[in-house]
Parts: C-alpha cells; structure tokens; sequence
C-alpha cells in the first residue's frame, strides 16, 4: 500500500457547512474509517467534492488526499489515479470575504457596480482555515514547512488578489485592460521549484506560438503579473496598471490550466459568460456549489466582445460539465452534441480571437489577421488553379476612425446549375467574424462592385468543394484600402437621414455619422423615425442602428437597436457621439414595400442638476444628461443610499502602495518607516535607509563603513584585522606589503590577539624591472585540506589587483613553481578564525621571452569560434591580429568580452568593419575595449567582415570570444504570394 501519512484528506460531506468543532469529529471519524495511522499534515474539510474545468468528476468511496484523486481498493487499500487528474484539495481559496469588494473606484469617482469576481477554478469558495488549526510539519510541494511562513502566504494572497473583474472569455471589451503593444512583463516567485516554473514558461511560450503577444520577464515595470503558488487558481482579466496576481496552488501546477489563467491576464473571460451563451449552453445553477453561482454569470456587450466571433465549445476559457457541481450532476450542458472543457492548449478560436483583440497582423498562404491601412488578398496558389477542400478566413481592419473599400480585382469561381454559389465562393461580412452582418457570396467571372465599410472592419471566407473543375479555375484576387469617412458634423445642431430617405436605405450598406460639438457641451440625439421592417429578437445581425459614445466604434457602446423606434433619446457623456446605420443581405430584409430608414436631429446641450443643494449628494455631484450621481472624494466611497460617503481604509489594498508602514487616517493614510529608514520625499511610499556611513557623527568606523539596511558595518583595510567591538582596526605584523628586487621572500602573517575571530586580509604587492618576469614558490605549512576553503591564497597579474585569478586552497593545489608574465603581481592571503594556515613565498625573477604570436586568417563557411590568444588566460602583450570573414549572411554572437579600460580604447582594442572599409557601403560597426561587451548580435549586409584585435606592452585581461556563423540566402518557395503581398 503506498504511503499516504504526508498528505492532507479531503473527506466528502453532503451538508453545506460544518463547523470547526463538527469537522474535527468528521475528520477522526474519516482517518479511522480509511485506517490512517501517523497522519502528520493538516486537513482541510470541505463541504462538497467540486469539479474544475476539465478535472475529474469524483464517484462514491472516492477521496482527495492531497490534490490527488484515491479511491479504497478491495482491501481497503488507497488505490491512486494518474497526475493528470491531480485537483486542488488544499484548504486554501482565492475567493475571501475580506478581499471582496462591491464598489469600484474609477478617477475618484465610485459606481454601484458588481465588478469584483473572483475565480476559483479548482477549489471551492469556503473560508481560509484558521492557521491555529493547522499541524506543524506540514509538507507540500509549494509551501515551506513552517506553519508562521504559510500563514503569511495566505495573508499575502488576500492582500494581492484585488478583487476586481474576474470571469472571462470572450474578450474584454474594454481597451485599458489590454497590454500595450501585447507585451506582458511578468515575475515567477523565488519559491516556484524548477519543474513549475519551466511548465509556466513552457505554458507562455504556447500562447507567443500562436499570436503577437510577448511575456517578457519583468524590468522596472510598474505593471506586470506576478505568478505566487498558494491559495488556488485565479487571476485578474487583463491588465489592471499595477502588480497583479496569478496564483498557481498545490493541483493548478498543469499545462492546460497555467494557459488558462494566462488567458485571463490577457483579457479573456469565460467563454460561457458571453452575452449569447444562452444560445449554445444550458446553466443548471440547482446544481452548482454554493457561493460559486458568480463563476456561471453571465454579461452583456459592455463588458465582454465577443469581437465577431462564434461560440467556441472548444475554448481553453471554457468550463467543463461538472465544474463546481454540488452533487456530481453536471452543471453546464452544452444545446449540441459537443464535448466542453477541453484542456489540451488553445483551440482555433482562442488563436483568432487573441489577435483580433490584440491587433496581430499574422498572415499565411490561406486566411489570417490583417491590421493595415492598405493590402492585397489571393486564394492560395493565385492565379494557379487552387485545391479542392479549403476554407480561409481573413479579418481585416485599416484601424482609426477610417473606413475599408474592398475592391475584387479577380474572380474565377464555377457557378451552380441553380445560379447559386455553394460549391465554392467568396463570403464578404462586416465586422471581424462570421457573426457579422452578410454582404454577399460571390462567385462566376463578373467583377462584384466595390464595397465600402464605415466601421473599417471586413471578414472574408474562401471556399471550395470537391468539384473536379477547380483544377482549371484561378480563384480570386482583391485589394483593400482605408477612405475617410463622410458625415462628419461639428454643428451645435443638425440633422440625420440615412441615404434615399424616405426611400429604403440600400441592402449591404453602412453609414457613419460622426458629431462632435463644443467643448464642455454633450449631444444629444432625438430620434424621430428608425424604421427596421424585420426585427432581431438577438444578435443584430439584419439591420441595426449602432451608437457609441465617443469618436470611434471601439468607443463604449450606448445602445444597438434592431428593431422599429420612434421618438427615442440618446444623450452622449461627452462631446462626441457615433451614429452606425447597417443594412444587411436583401433575403433578410422582408417586403420591400415596408423600408428600412432612419431619420434624428442632434443638439448640443449642458444640463446640471448639481446646481440645486449639490444633489442632496454628501460631498461631490456628478452632472449627467437626464440625471446625476453622486461621487466622493479621493479616500471615501459611496455609501448603500447612493448620497453618504464612508471612509476607505487604503491600507488594506496592498498596503497603501507602502514599502513598509501604513497608517489609515479620516479620509486619507500616509506611509510611515521603521527606525534606521526614512520616508522618500519624491514618491512618499517607499522608506529609503539612512547611510550612517555619510556622516563620520553617526558611525564609530575607524578605516571603512559600509551602510547596510537600517544600519552599518565596519570594515578595515588589507594588513589590519576588525578588533571585537566591531569599530576599530588592528594593524598585524606581516600582513601584506610591498617587494622588489630580483628575488626575495616573505612568510605568513602572525596570529591576531587573542578574542579576534573577524577574517583576517592581507596583500603583498611584488614589482620588478620591467625587463623582468616575476616567479615564485609557496609553501603551505600546517595548512589544512577541508572544504570549503576557510583559508587560502590568490595571485594574479597586472596594474591593478584584477583580472584572471589563481587560488591555492589546500597542498593539492600547489604547484612547484609559478612562472608568470609580467613585472607586476599581487598575492591575496585569507584567512578566518581559527587561523590555522601558514605559509611562506619564495620569488625570483626571469628575462622576458621574444614570441610572437600566431593569430588572424581568413574563414569563409560555417560556424566557429574567434578567440583571443591564450584564452581562457590573459592575452599577451603586444599583439596584432586580423580576422576576415566572407559569406552571404554573416552573424556574430559575443559569448565573453574583456580588454584593458580606457576611454579612447587606444591601448587594448577589438575593431569591427562590416565591409572593406576603401568600398562606399562599408560601415564601421565600432572599437571596443573594457568589459561592457559590445552588441551580442550583430549581422553583415555586405557579406564581409574584418575583425582586429590589438594590445599594447603593459596592462592585460582576460579577453574575448565570438561565435560567427556564416549562411547561404534562403529561396522562398511560391506559395509565400499572399504573406508577400500583404507585407507579413
């Protein structure tokens, strides 16, 4: 029987709660009824056994010890099941009363709204337990054995998790939340052991697979994601412009649910939380968990868009049958036969929806996204016949405020018997997605018109059938560019009709109207006459009227109306409003004896209710067209009658932003520091040290002192010890100094007093004749051969103290003589308490031998490596090397880079030309020197590459190396047309 005494048992109950002292009861009763003896870790009682997405369900005699699921063998065994079905049974949860937040805060203004959700994907939405009762010794692969550090951890989790919008895909409809230019700079908690953190990496490098979106490990970013291992599986939808929190806990460390909660930090919601989810699911909220209902919310277009796209049961954001079940029945069913939860990586739909929501212009030989101002579009192969039994997809958008001409500069399709388009076609929609508005299917030899689009988007389907005559049929060819828009108004006033009225307005037609009007004004629109013959119940997708607050169609929509209205208002918040007329497929359009038109006046006006007694509002009043809110200042929020405002303790949301104290006032907090630290005046958050070591008042230093966090250190100088009141230095005879002449020698130092234990440095500096080499002999006396070294000697070289170093540490490592190459050396000796080693140096000196060196040629293919003469030890002095290197495409990649320092680099150098630098296209990429490395890549654009390398008679280092790589241009085969043409 496997041994199960480390893990935690979570037992199945059936009533909803139990209470501390009830579930100890239950939890003696479970250990002796499963014969568990010696069971050292804590339990976490549940209510109910919940399913995650795409988890297991769990059956009757089964148990969950420790995140894996068990069942009891015929025995009386525990029987385990595979890793993959591993599940968060840890007693720790994401969701807390104490993050949760029912009011937002948005530019100091508070708003009534629900926006707080948190997910809780693979544990139930039960309390915290308390730490007191949780055993010692608890081992779990994410948490340190000490109770006191996990109790901080989850303390930390309820402080990080901002409870703010949570449940997920589609994406979100709101722009901030997005990451500018799709670069997520993140951070990996120091305590992720190495397998999580590769699978982590391994899950963001999935998503950059697939779209444009980067994770970058995290600079100085203010804004960035941090990925903890405790308190179960959540995370934030998108960005929030601050430290966000992913958590990872004990069962959520899998491939499939590490690219999930990254979804969510990119902007997905659930899929099942799309406004039309009643379309395609059934939620069977009788059964799900309690406390877990806001997991299966549903949300309408201002929170979620859906960008065009369809229902995708196979979305990694979606749940699975049984998520969060209270009774093992399913809780989402799907209204078609179809399997949902899946867990394997991003379906096609993720992949397209991310680079819609992110702009990723990504094209290959057969469909893609386009983000461009102007581009041209083929069937695969064009003007070559195109193979049967293919479907490519395009989403277009020229971006801005600008609208999309579609222009079909080709078309070779066959026609159905029927006249009709079936076997194969080209389908043009608005929008991003096939669940825009239809224009056409076009198909034969006859050019379609060209067709404008005033929202700037366009969906285009390319398919074929089976049909044996496309082996002799080209396809079709198009070309895209932006136009500006008409109807653009600044009047105080005005009038809107849409074209032909009071005639119909034309099928397959859309028309912008764009006001703006003065500053400190807002429209706002009457609409006298919106007739729409055949009206949407859902979806809008016939003829609709849009209108969107601001300049843009990305702007917050206002309302979408899809059917008959007459005399409606409309008020902006500001002084832009959008006005879209779509007009759909003439099969949808009804009778055409009942039109489809549009007619509305616009004004410009200012109303402000807050002029009478503030509104009745408490502190400030927020003027609206038709109403008012009111608002609090900076530290309240608004209280549950929508007037009173109420104290906001901003220490409990991340501190305060305070690096160390927070201290909550009426209204307001402030930072504060512990001793030894003072508050920043620039930022008035973070507490800096005081450096003691700026003023000789405040430190007792004798030699050195050196500032530590909230204090300081002394230090002394080489040939002097630290003396036992931390402050004052001891000189010690013969601990280091400095030797001349053509030999001499020179023994250990004596012993510091007695009561000394700080480490003990010295140096000897030896300088000779320059004419002359310096080599010497030690002799290790009554040195010991332990590790890890506490004593031990050090040579090496030069001006200066720097540079390659050898180390004596023990009678193994001592040669019998050391010959080195210049006048100049330096021998380290360190030594700590109890200062056993002894030793004694013997040097003499040598003439310098006249070598040249062999260095520089010419290479021409493949990849190696350059390096400097004598690398890994110092180069010589006096050397003069040329490297040529000739091929197509040339790159150099610099792995170690250290050369004498000086300012002009004119002792010691390293030059590179790309090209001979007699010709006008060479370039001269640089002379380098010292240790700041130049570029790590560099590449040549005229195939040759002229490396020199030279030093001088006097100071040496360690030098250089560079990988070159040389390659042949790459032919691109034909079927690169289409991404060509396109400029992908």
């Amino acid at each position: 029987m496997p041994s199960i005494h480390r893990y935690p048992v979570v037992l199945r109950v059936s009533r909803p709660r139990v209470s501390p002292a009830l579930g100890c009861v239950a939890l003696a009763l479970a250990a002796a009824l499963l014969q568990i003896s010696n069971a050292r870790a804590a339990v976490g009682l549940r209510d109910t056994v919940r399913d995650s997405p795409g988890g297991p369900g769990y059956s009757v005699g089964e148990i969950a010890v420790h995140g894996r699921r068990l069942r009891e063998g015929s025995a009386g065994e525990l029987l385990g099941d595979d890793e993959d079905n591993v599940w968060l049974a840890s007693g720790n949860s994401c969701y807390d009363e104490d993050v949760y937040q029912k009011d937002i805060i948005m530019d100091s203004w508070s708003h009534s709204v629900q926006d707080a959700f948190i997910d809780s994907e693979r544990t139930s939405s039960t309390m915290h337990p308390d730490p007191e009762d949780q055993h010692e010794n608890r081992e779990r692969r994410h948490y340190r054995t000490k109770k006191a550090w996990r109790v901080e951890t989850e303390r930390r989790v309820r402080r990080d998790l901002e409870a703010r919008s949570r449940m997920r895909r589609g994406a979100t409809a709101q722009e901030e939340r997005l990451w500018p230019d799709g670069v997520v700079p993140y951070e990996i908690d120091s305590d992720c052991d190495e397998d999580t953190k590769n699978l982590v990496l391994r899950s963001m490098r999935h998503w950059e697979e697939h779209t444009c979106i980067r994770f970058v490990p995290r600079n100085n970013e203010t804004a960035y994601v941090h990925i903890i291992f405790a308190g179960g599986c959540c995370s934030l939808v998108g960005r929030t412009g601050a430290r966000q929190v992913v958590s990872l806990g004990p069962g959520c460390d899998k491939f499939s649910t590490i690219i999930h909660e990254l979804g969510h930090v990119i902007g997905f919601w659930h899929e099942q939380s799309r406004p039309d989810r009643d379309e395609y699911v059934t939620i069977y909220e009788a059964n799900i968990s309690p406390g877990d209902h806001y997991n299966f919310r549903r949300f309408d277009h201002s929170v979620i868009n859906s960008l065009d796209q369809p229902y995708d049961y196979d979305s990694a954001m979606h749940y699975g049958p049984r998520t969060f079940s209270r009774n093992r029945e399913r809780t989402i069913i799907p209204k078609k036969e179809w399997a949902i939860g899946q867990r394997g990586g991003l379906s096609v739909g993720d992949i397209l929806q991310a680079n819609l929501l992110y702009r990723c212009t990504r094209v290959g030989a057969c469909g893609g996204t386009i983000f461009k101002a102007s581009g041209q579009l083929t069937s695969p192969h064009y003007p070559e016949p195109f193979a049967p039994n293919t479907t490519c997809d395009w989403a277009i958008s020229v971006g801005g405020d600008l609208a999309l001409k579609l222009i079909f500069v080709d078309i070779d399709l066959p026609i159905d018997e029927n006249g009709e388009c079936s076997s194969a076609h080209v389908e043009l929609r608005a929008g991003q997605g096939e669940l825009g508005r239809l224009i056409g299917r076009f198909c034969g030899n006859t050019l379609p018109a060209p067709v404008t689009l005033a929202s700037g988007r366009a969906w285009l389907r390319f398919r074929a059938g089976t049909s044996a005559e496309f082996q002799s049929r080209a396809g079709f060819a198009a070309k895209f560019e932006s136009v500006s828009i008409e109807n653009r108004l600044t009047a105080s006033s005005g009038i809107l009709k849409s074209e032909n009225y009071p005639g119909s307005f034309p099928p397959n037609t859309e028309s912008v109207w764009q006001i703006t009007v003065d500053e400190g004004f807002i429209v706002t629109l009457r609409i006298l006459e919106l007739l729409i013959p055949v009206s949407s119940a859902t979806g809008c997708y016939g003829d609709f009227l849009k209108i969107t607050d601001g300049e843009t169609s990305q702007s917050p929509l206002i309302t979408k109306i899809c059917q008959t209205q007459i005399n409606v208002g409309v008020a902006s918040s500001g002084r832009s409003l959008r006005i879209e007329m779509h007009s759909g497929h003439p099969d949808r359009r009804g009778n055409e004896s009942r039109p489809t038109r549009f007619h509305a006046q616009y004004l410009q006006r200012d109303v402000n209710e807050c002029r009478k007694n503030n509104g009745n509002c408490e502190q400030a009043c927020l003027n609206m067209i038709g109403t008012y809110v009111c608002g609090c200042q900076y530290g309240y929020t608004l209280a549950d009658n929508y007037r009173n405002c109420t104290d906001i303790d901003e220490c409990l949301d991340n501190n305060g932003g305070c690096s160390d104290l927070c201290v909550n006032t009426e209204g307001a907090f402030h930072c504060a520091c512990p001793e030894g630290l003072y508050l920043s005046p620039n930022n008035k958050t973070h507490c800096l040290d005081e450096n003691e070591c700026d003023d000789p008042a405040r430190n007792s230093c004798q030699q050195h002192c050196y500032n530590t966090i909230g204090g300081y250190a002394c230090a002394c100088s080489p040939g002097f010890i630290l003396a036992p009141n931390g402050n004052d230095c001891i000189a010690i005879k013969n601990c280091g100094g400095s030797y001349g002449g053509t030999e001499g020698s020179f023994f250990s130092p004596e012993l510091p007093p007695v009561g000394f234990n700080n480490t003990l440095d010295c140096v000897w500096r030896i300088q000779v004749d320059p004419a002359l080499t310096v080599s010497f002999r030690v002799e290790l006396l009554n040195w010991t051969s332990d590790s890890p070294c506490p004593d031990y000697i050090t040579f090496l070289e030069g001006q200066a103290p720097s540079g390659p170093q050898v180390q004596i540490c023990n009678q193994g490592d001592a040669q019998d003589v050391y010959h080195t190459s210049s006048d100049l050396i330096w021998i380290h000796y360190r030594s700590l308490w109890p200062y056993e080693g002894a030793f004694h140096v013997d040097y003499f000196t040598r003439g310098r031998e006249n070598r040249s060196v062999e260095c520089g040629g010419v290479l021409q293919a493949g990849t190696g490596m350059l390096q400097s003469p004598g690398y890994p030890n110092a180069y010589p002095n006096e050397v003069h090397c040329v490297w040529k290197i000739t091929g197509s495409t040339i790159r150099l990649h610099f792995v170690t880079f250290d050369l004498e320092k000086e300012a002009r680099c004119s002792f010691d150098f390293l030059d590179i030309q790309d090209g001979d630098q007699e010709q006008p296209q060479s370039r001269h990429i640089g002379r380098f020197c010292g240790s700041k490395m130049p570029p790590k890549e560099l590449t040549s654009s005229t195939g040759e590459v002229f490396i020199k390398f030279q030093s001088d008679a006097t100071v040496r280092a360690a030098g250089f190396q560079v990988v070159f790589e040389v390659r042949q241009p790459r032919v691109l085969p034909a079927s690169d047309t289409v991404e060509n043409n396109t400029g992908v």
